[in-house]
């Protein structure tokens, strides 16, 4: 037989809503206020946005997901259609319209990267200035801190230019040792924190001491001289702060620079630098760029008691003549055969000269028939001594450029023949180490 069934269709109604969280027929509300970029609705980590009819509806649907009382989403979700009815079990929708909106959780927090200190060095004496990206994909950065102690609250803020996406912060410009913290927050409070190391060292090395050597150096409170290259070593050090030190670096010596190492640097005095004397001093650099005060060689901090230096291989002159006194005693002189004959004692005058170089006169070494005298004559007749028995008297600190002595063969009798031949030399040696060795002849007879 034939069965009629009859239904009611009910039309719903589509409608368009200004404002998808401000209309008459359901509430749409988050667990926080959302950033809203374009469609996006934006929370942070744990946010959540509900979705409830509005009196006299009393359900609710979302893309055609199963119907609630309410729906309260926890997680990213398109929401696309939002259907209202106003039956509480089943039934027709009455109402429809379309919010197209995306509710994002969003997680993540805010990318830190290329930090550059400038300058690019692991120490400095004075600010660093810090430069940094930051990005943020989702909600976007709204804070960017820095600060010398691991705790947010205590923070300055960064320069940020959100356009480029570029930070930066200067530094302090006193001493510093220890981490500058980094931390960038985006809209809805994802924090990211990084760090970098500071180091700044305002405090300047030292020249610690002075070594100098060379086989023929002579330290004198007037100068310090040498008829050769010199060498130097220089020590210097950094550690004077109580904060930070970056270390001994280089020093710079005579116009010169070297690096140092072990807390040492070499360096050569020339000859061809010190014909004329000249003054000598060096200073200390460390890695932050700091440098120590000028510091010449004295007799506290080097083995030299002087920062005069000069080299010089010019000999000195020593002549000999015989004294008038005993020229009566002067029998002949034979100059074709080097033979002077006396008939008693012979006295004879030695003129020691350095006035080429202008050093003065070091040592004075006379012997008789190859025996050291210990004593002569000065210029007045006094005693003088030259060597007191093993070593020769040192005369440098009276720089004296010329001298005159006396040789008596009668106050060294010991030392020759009364009757035959004898030989008298003198060496003399001056400041710079240089000598030169004359005798009255080869042959000298009494």
């Amino acid at each position: 037989s034939d069965v009629t069934v009859e239904a009611s269709f009910k039309k719903i109604e589509k409608v368009h809503v200004d404002d998808v969280l401000k209309n008459d027929y359901c509430t749409i509300s988050f667990s926080e206020t959302p950033v809203v970029i374009g469609n996006k609705y934006i929370v942070g980590k744990g946010g959540s946005v509900t979705i409830a009819p509005v009196d006299p509806y009393c359900r609710v649907k979302v893309n055609e997901e199963l119907p609630k009382s309410t729906i309260t989403y926890n997680k990213t979700k398109v929401i696309n259609d939002i259907q209202i009815s106003t039956n509480k079990f089943v039934g027709g929708w009455d109402k429809t319209y379309s919010a197209n909106i995306e509710f994002v959780v969003d997680e993540n927090a805010p990318t830190i990267a290329n930090i550059t200190k400038t300058p690019d060095q692991e120490y400095y004496n004075k600010a660093y200035n810090v430069s940094f990206d930051v990005s943020d994909d989702i909600a976007g950065v709204d804070s960017v801190y820095y600060g010398t102690e691991n705790d947010i609250t205590k923070a300055k803020n960064a320069t940020f230019d959100s356009a480029s996406g570029k930070a930066s912060f200067t530094t302090t410009d006193g001493e510093f040792n220890g981490n500058y913290y980094i931390w960038a927050k985006d809209k809805v409070g994802n924090k990211k924190s990084t760090s970098v190391k500071i180091n700044i060292d305002t405090t300047a090395p030292t020249i610690d001491s002075f070594e100098f050597s060379s086989k023929t150096l002579n330290a004198c409170t007037h100068g310090t001289y040498a008829s050769e290259n010199i060498k130097v070593t220089i020590t210097a050090s950094d550690k004077n702060s109580e904060v930070t030190n970056s270390g001994a670096k280089e020093i710079t010596f005579n116009g010169e620079t070297e690096p140092v190492n072990k807390g040492k640097a070499e360096f050569v005095l020339k000859a061809s630098d010190f014909a004329s004397a000249k003054e000598v001093s060096a200073t200390a650099t460390d890695f932050a760029g700091n440098t120590s005060q000028i510091t010449i060689p004295t007799s506290d901090n080097s083995n030299v008691k002087s920062n005069l230096v000069k080299i010089s291989n010019i000999a000195p002159t020593a002549t000999i003549t015989i004294a008038e006194n005993k020229k009566d005693n002067l029998v002949s002189y034979d100059a074709e055969n080097g033979i002077v004959w006396f008939n008693g004692d012979a006295d004879f005058k030695v003129v020691l000269k350095d006035d080429q170089s202008k050093n003065g006169i070091k040592y004075i070494e006379v012997t008789l028939n190859g025996e050291k005298i210990d004593t002569v004559k000065d210029s007045d007749n006094n005693d003088l001594k030259i060597s007191d028995g093993e070593n020769n008297i040192d005369f440098s600190e009276l720089q004296e450029i010329e001298k005159t002595i006396y040789v008596n063969t009668a106050l060294n009798s010991e030392n020759y023949k009364k009757t035959g031949q004898n030989k008298l030399e003198v060496k003399v040696t001056n400041i710079s180490g240089k000598s030169n060795d004359t005798s009255i002849n080869d042959k000298l007879y009494i």
